[in-house]
């Protein structure tokens, strides 16, 4: 287009399938306004809760990757459930980022840079619970250190490896928003409110209004 490459794309079901997307919404209006302008990359939509479900009951061929899979991935590794431990209270929007190594304005091709989920929580008091079984587990089964910080005055959790290699976080922003970050600097990068944020930049602004299906 004059302003840049638009990509669409469309995914063609079985013709014996019963899938049905008419629930499927996307209003997703806060989480872009939380990641900074610097952000390299960011999927979002209204509802996680929703979303997770449609793509594991009807798949999604397209997809990088298998939403079936990572359940098993997951409940294998910590021992814990995406139906019944994260997905009762992730009914609220959401965003992935990737967000740039600290202290660089692109990311070289060598370093992914930082990586950060977030999600509004619905029910606060069933994600902390699950927040403190992973606490006990990555402690207990794999030797992280578990500790508590503070960034801009929130409480955040970290959790260092013993072999001084990734560092994970996690943490509550305003509005029950709850967010897990790659990287030691994500929590610095997304706890402040922005004095520009990803959504008000301009290609964002560019794209975003025309990029509706007719």
């Amino acid at each position: 287009t004059s302003t840049g490459m638009r990509l669409q794309g469309l995914n063609w079901l079985n013709p014996d399938s019963d899938a049905n997307y008419a629930e499927l919404t996307n209003g997703a209006g806060e989480m872009p306004r939380r990641l900074p302008q610097e952000t390299l990359l960011m999927v979002s939509s209204g509802n996680f809760q929703q979303l997770w479900q449609s793509l594991s009951d009807t798949g999604a061929p397209l997809l990088p990757f298998d939403p079936v899979s990572l359940k098993a991935g997951l409940q294998a590794t910590t021992g814990l459930s995406v139906d019944d431990d994260f997905l009762p209270w992730m009914a609220g929007e959401f965003a992935f980022g990737l967000l740039p190594p600290e202290g660089a304005n692109v990311a070289p091709a060598t370093d992914m840079g930082q990586l950060v989920f977030m999600v509004q929580a619905n029910d606060r008091a069933a994600a902390e619970t699950t927040w403190a079984k992973l606490d006990e587990l990555v402690a207990s089964r794999y030797g992280y250190q578990v500790q508590e910080t503070l960034i801009d005055g929130l409480p955040i959790t970290e959790w260092n490896s013993p072999f001084e290699g990734i560092t994970m976080s996690h943490g509550w922003l305003d509005g029950n928003v709850a967010f897990f970050g790659v990287g030691a600097p994500v929590a610095g990068a997304i706890a402040p409110r922005h004095t520009q944020s990803q959504a008000e930049t301009s290609h964002i602004q560019t794209l975003t209004p025309s990029s509706k299906p007719d």
